[in-house]
């Protein structure tokens, strides 16, 4: 009866008897066809070209050579028997990922005739694989997308957009007509159809344009305009609306010549920005604080109190979107007077002067701004006046100006080439099919326009049509039907009885001509003026005519017109102006007239006229004439002058003028003239100097110390009389600006050395929002504050601008950030995250986007926890390395069940080089886990898992590394084998390569600050330089390269050089099993029975 420890064993031993008889047939007795020697040539690039699928041809055959087991089994006794029939063999051959088993026969040796002729082809050179499994590419490896959770630009998904209406360009039949305003919902986008009716159905059949809107619907959906047959749809990427009619719907189509192609990009919300709103209270001021101390002999060099210290403080404040600026001047030197015996002030006037107060608050949709406190007449600050006001500037919100009207018709009977020129240049090219054609949005220059639209049939080249307009064109145009306006209504003085209207609209009348009047109405006066743009191809005439009349002056006229005509860019005419007025002495502008006033005769009559010029490339000049003369004088003044610049040499020029002049009451003309020049040395430092020969010269130099931009000095000296050197007037001066204040010192003499003037002035800016409080050097009218915490408490915070690329470092206070490039009713989009000289210091970066109305503040809180940096290697073997590998790096963190859950992080990316090297920062404290593939495994074979964990010091502050331990896969393969071998065998194992949940642990090796890892650490990391792994097929084939050296005959030479446990373990699993083998092996003579 068996016990049941030998039936477990011998029931082992069965198991392996099968596996045993292949390994050991294959070390032991494996045959060469013939006893040629392999190459021993060094192994060079093989390409190896993708085989033909056919009929796979067998092995050859390789006889058997003697090779003695290494020392370091001998220990073991293995007996030697004679050599007996070998037994057919399976080989195991790789054909497309399958294996399959060929049986080998024994070769049999043939005599060859020594008259052969006949060459053996020569074995192909042994090919070394690559141990990672590498997929093909015929067969695509399915596996995860690391970049599955980022978004494609240009995806139709509505939820990138917040709920809200947008202005977004209109493309009709791929051609830009205007801008529209689109409202996004979560399901749909909609059009208003007013709007849409108002942009569209000039191009509109009439029938269809009837029919098409007749309609109770307010907003038409891109379905229901698809669906109308109009080919709609919104373009994610560019952000714009397309439309394409057909031509029964639209004959003619519109043409942009010149769409500008403005960037629209910052009205909107980035993908993964956070929203944020004003501060209900917001407020911020701009200090400015003066300091003169002015000495002077003839005074005792006593100091005058009253200068030495002034701070104008500029306010604004933000409450409920409405906004408010107000300002006063702290003085106290003036409360200040030493001939009393009670030298200071009991007035609180002569310590603080407040200079008012004015509101305002924007109508956004119609850019419409409501104005109150106090405001004069022309919508100016006054503390003496106070009323209210309305303005229409397209800054005040979402309205745009209107584009040029111009369109001009072409007609396209065939398919052409149509090309437009302006000035000679081409700014617009492309083939046509026939049709009629608007073209619109040219891109007009200031002054005259000739314009060219040049037609050509693509059939019959020759037969060319050239169609010529002109324009003129002046920037100071309304394009036609817009307009700009103001009224105000103002208590000048508080005083109701002087209560004064005045209104001012500006009026496109025509693409050419813009209009615009001005009336002001007071119980005593009256003003009104009319003011006419006309631009022509021949020049711009602008022409004005007022009136005023009031009780003591009686009626008054005014009247001007100016005519200005430009050259081109390249033109050696630069332009020429010509002014002619007329003016009543008693016309007078303003509506406070003094009673006492009296009227009186006569009228002034003017003329101005200019004209600049160039000579070649360098030599410019400019000619002018002025007259002026009052009809109750005899001798009117008058003035002529001529002035010229030339670039002599490099960073150098010189200009000079002189003047003609007479005045009333001289009867002889004067002249005076003056010369000038500016040299620069160097960027950095630079002088000029001029001078009129008689009583005035002038000097000056400017210097930007070692370079920089923040720092400037600049010296000056004027009013030098050569007879007496020392009288004259000097001066040197020093600023600096610094992103939280700017300062600038100066002194100056006179007088002989006698008076002494030196002055400090200091600019800063504080603002106040959502309970934080900041600092900068200027507030303009938006702020953002920004308070870091956690691990970037006390760290530097910068902000950048999306769509830009220069961050902009920001100052700080009581730790908290102010950044100030903020643009007032547009979409803001910003970046905000941790700067600093270290690479590896604990940082994230936050996107916000907000809509800000004038003078509100923005404050928000960011936060990040502590991270460090993680570097370690990995390698293949010791001579090889998992060169430019990557893996995911996942977060091991304890579900709400307590159990354990992986987490992607997508900014943690493992990535080796080509040496295996690998660094991560912006890893947190915690437990993570990446994963990579043994050399060897197969593509059913799981990777092994590996893990480190990161325990900081709570005490250090600066950036720690962490060095963990070096993985080299040949040595976990081969004790994962050893622990396989000894598991069979039935030996205990006392540390495991693996943890009981089979997890691999980098162990960290140090911790190190960052400048002891770039100094020591990192300039000294393992660099392989002899094993280079390449890929340079189109298959699944992979050479390994490597350094020249014998090539090993046998695979069992191979394993006794590269595997030596695994074949320690054989030799001694075969010692052990040999008695089974030979209890089984036939006798010598044995023969089966006959039956």
């Amino acid at each position: 009866m068996m016990t049941v420890g030998k039936k477990r064993l011998i029931s082992i031993l069965v198991i392996l008897l099968i596996y045993m008889i292949v390994l050991l047939a294959v070390i032991s007795f494996r045959t060469i066809a013939g006893s040629e020697e392999l190459p021993t040539e060094p192994i060079a690039t093989v390409e190896i070209e993708t085989p033909p699928i056919g009929e796979v041809p067998l092995p050859i055959a390789e006889a058997e050579l003697p090779f003695e087991i290494p020392a370091t089994i001998e220990d073991f006794p293995v007996d030697i028997e004679e050599e007996e029939p070998v037994e057919p063999i399976p080989v195991l051959e790789h054909v497309d990922d399958v294996v399959e088993v060929v049986p080998t026969p024994t070769p049999t040796p043939t005599p060859t005739p020594e008259t052969e002729t006949e060459t053996e082809t020569e074995p192909e050179p042994v090919q070394e694989v690559v141990e990672e499994p590498v997929p093909t590419f015929d067969e695509p490896v399915i596996e995860e997308d690391p970049w599955a959770g980022f978004y494609v630009a240009g995806e139709e998904d509505l939820s990138i957009f917040e709920d809200g209406t947008y202005y977004v360009p209109l493309l009709v039949n791929d051609e830009y007509l205007t801008d529209i305003n689109v409202t996004f919902t979560q399901e749909n986008l909609l059009i208003e159809v007013l709007e849409f009716r108002s942009i569209i159905s000039d191009l509109l059949v009439d029938s269809f344009e009837e029919e098409f809107f007749n309609t109770t619907l307010e907003f038409f959906s891109l379905e229901y305009l698809n669906e109308q047959g109009i080919d709609t749809w919104y373009d994610y990427q560019t952000f714009e609306l397309h439309m394409n009619f057909p031509t029964w719907m639209m004959p003619t189509r519109i043409l942009s010549i010149n769409r500008g192609n403005i960037a629209r990009y910052s009205s909107y919300s980035m993908s993964g920005s956070l929203p944020i709103e004003p501060a209900r209270f917001s407020w911020f001021t701009n200090l400015s604080m003066f300091s003169l101390v002015d000495l002077n002999e003839a005074n005792n060099w006593q100091i005058n109190p009253s200068s030495l210290f002034t701070m104008q403080a500029q306010n604004s404040i933000s409450l409920f979107d409405v906004a408010f600026d107000f300002s006063y001047t702290f003085h106290p030197g003036r409360a200040y007077d030493q001939t009393l015996s009670d030298p200071w002030s009991t007035s609180a006037d002569d310590y603080i002067t407040f200079q008012g107060i004015q509101g305002f608050y924007d109508f956004k949709p119609k850019s419409l701004r409501l104005i109150f406190g106090n405001v004069n007449d022309y919508l100016g600050y006054s503390t003496d006046s106070i009323g209210i006001a309305l303005e229409k500037r397209y800054a005040y919100g979402d309205a745009t100006p209107k584009t040029h009207q111009f369109e001009y018709e072409v007609v396209v009977e065939e398919p052409s080439t149509v090309e437009v020129f302006i000035n000679e240049r081409s700014v617009y090219r492309r083939e046509l099919q026939a049709g009629i054609y608007k073209l619109r949005d040219f891109a007009f220059t200031q002054g005259a326009n000739m314009a060219k639209v040049v037609v050509t049939p693509l059939a019959n080249p020759t037969l060319v049509e050239e169609l010529d307009f002109q324009l003129g064109y002046d920037s100071r145009l309304l394009a036609k039907g817009d307009t700009l306006y103001s009224l105000s209504l103002t208590f000048p003085e508080y005083n109701i009885g002087r209560t004064t209207f005045r209104v001012n609209q500006q009026l496109g009348l025509a693409n050419s001509i813009t209009g615009s009047y001005a009336l002001a109405l007071s119980p005593t006066a009256v003003t009104m003026g009319l003011t006419g743009l006309f631009a022509s191809p021949w020049g711009s005439f602008d022409t004005f005519l007022g009136v005023s009349y009031s009780r003591p002056l009686a009626l008054g006229v005014i009247s001007k017109i100016n005519y200005r005509i430009a050259g081109q860019e390249d033109s050696s005419f630069g332009s020429f102006d010509f002014t002619l007025g007329l003016e009543s002495r008693n016309y007078n502008s303003s509506l406070n007239v003094d009673a006492s006033s009296t009227a009186a005769a006569g009228e002034t009559w003017s003329a101005t006229t200019s004209y600049s010029g160039s000579i070649g490339e360098f030599f410019r000049y400019s000619l002018g004439a002025s007259l002026s003369w009052l009809s109750s004088n005899s001798n009117p003044n008058w003035r002529l002058t001529a002035s010229t610049g030339i670039p002599l040499i490099p960073n150098m020029s010189v200009s000079g003028s002189v003047s003609l002049y007479a005045s009333t009451g001289v009867s002889t003309p004067q002249v005076r003239g003056q010369i000038g020049m500016n040299y620069a040395f160097t960027p950095n430092l630079s002088m000029s100097a001029s001078t009129d020969l008689q009583t005035s010269t002038y000097a000056s130099a400017s210097w930007r110390p070692f370079g920089s931009q923040n720092d400037n000095m600049q010296f000056s000296f004027s009013s030098i009389d050569f007879t007496d050197p020392l009288n004259h007037q000097g001066s040197i001066s020093y600023s600096h600006s610094d992103t939280a204040y700017g300062l600038s010192v100066r002194q100056q003499y006179s007088d002989r050395f006698t008076r002494f003037s030196t002055s400090l002035s200091l600019n800063t800016a504080f603002g106040y929002a959502g309970g934080l409080f900041g600092m900068t050097r200027s507030v303009g009218d938006n702020f953002l504050l920004v308070k870091p915490s956690g691990a970037m408490k006390g760290g530097d915070i910068a902000v950048t601008r999306t769509m830009t690329s220069e961050p902009s470092a920001l100052p700080s206070l009581f730790g908290v950030s102010m950044y100030t490039g903020i643009t007032t009713h547009q979409q803001n989009n910003v970046v905000v995250y941790g700067i600093g000289d270290s690479m590896l210091n604990s940082s994230g970066s936050y996107i916000y986007n907000f809509l800000p109305r004038p003078r509100q503040g923005y404050a928000v809180r960011i936060e990040s926890e502590a991270t460090y940096s993680i570097v370690g290697t990995l390698l293949r073997s010791p001579a090889a390395a998992y060169s430019r590998y990557t893996t995911d790096l996942y977060r091991v963190v304890a579900d709400d069940a307590g159990e354990e859950e992986l987490v992607f992080d997508e900014t943690l990316y493992l990535f080796t080089d080509e040496n295996g090297f690998f660094f991560l920062s912006g890893v947190a404290a915690g437990e993570y886990q990446f994963s990579l593939f043994l050399p060897g495994s197969s593509d059913e074979d799981p990777p092994i898992d590996i893990r480190f964990f990161i325990s900081p010091d709570p005490k250090e502050k600066d950036p720690q590394v962490y060095i963990l331990d070096t993985f080299v896969a040949s040595a976990v393969s081969e004790a994962l084998e050893q622990e396989l071998f000894a598991d069979l065998m039935g030996t205990e194992v006392e540390e495991r390569v693996l943890d009981e949940n089979g997890y691999y642990w980098m162990e960290i090796l140090e911790v190190m600050d960052e400048m002891e890892f770039w100094d020591t650490y990192y300039p000294s990391r393992q660099v392989l330089d002899s094993v280079t792994v390449q890929d340079r097929t189109r298959t699944d084939s992979i050479v390994e390269f490597i350094s020249p050296g014998d090539v090993p005959a046998t695979a069992l030479e191979r394993m006794s050089r590269e595997k030596e446990q695994q074949l320690f373990n054989l030799a001694r699993l075969r010692s052990i099993i040999k008695p089974y083998l030979d209890a089984i092996s036939p006798k010598p003579g044995w023969k089966p029975l006959q039956k």
